[in-house]
């Protein structure tokens, strides 16, 4: 069931909690700048449907927001697409802290890869501090902490903790193995004044 949600009365929100379960990724990215013109602060929590792993072009624009935590509710078959979720930084251009906390139902297989897919330049000039919790190590997480790392000039802290927000430990079966993969393909990409912290 779809019902419709009116947010003519939520432009002034600077901070929202929003929930939204099976949504189309494009949709979510082109009606909520337009209905939270005035967000700073926001917390969504999303199943989102990811069908490509490219950035997505969209004129809508998060033109106040600086602080986005997304919990990510996956199905093992959205993983290879997670890169798209770059589209929301370029959505975003003031954008000062990112927090993604993902929760993924099934398994996941690519741990490492030597060819990873990469996306235009997009600085994200103000974003300085990251935090990623439920972190796998499948292919599309690593490939969207190397593109955020790429194009993020003033990072200060990066955390990668596989840990989900509901204390869950994650991917024990792989041991220390993600840790060392991030690590391996964020040499010499970071700042020296950046914090890089894996749990």
């Amino acid at each position: 069931m779809q019902l419709p949600l009116d947010l003519s009365h939520a432009k002034e929100l600077e901070t929202v909690n929003v929930s939204f379960f099976g949504i189309n990724f494009e949709y979510a990215l082109t009606v909520l700048p337009n209905a939270l013109p005035s967000v700073r602060n926001l917390h969504m929590q999303a199943r989102l449907l990811l069908k490509s792993p490219w950035l997505l072009e969209s004129s809508c624009k998060f033109f106040g927001l600086k602080h986005l935590k997304l919990l990510m509710f996956h199905l093992d078959d959205d993983m290879h697409n997670i890169l798209s979720l770059a589209s929301f930084l370029k959505a975003a251009p003031l954008i000062e802290i990112l927090e993604i906390d993902f929760n993924i139902f099934g398994l996941i297989n690519d741990l490492e890869t030597d060819s990873l897919r990469s996306l235009p330049n997009c600085p994200y000039n103000y974003l300085r501090n990251v935090c990623i919790t439920g972190y796998q190590g499948d292919i599309g997480q690593l490939e969207l902490v190397v593109h955020i790392v790429q194009n993020a000039p003033a990072l200060e802290v990066l955390i990668i903790d596989r840990t989900t927000k509901r204390g869950a430990h994650v991917n024990q079966h792989s041991g220390e193995w993600p840790g060392i993969v991030v690590r391996r393909h964020l040499d010499g990409k970071l700042l020296p004044t950046a914090k890089l912290e894996i749990i």
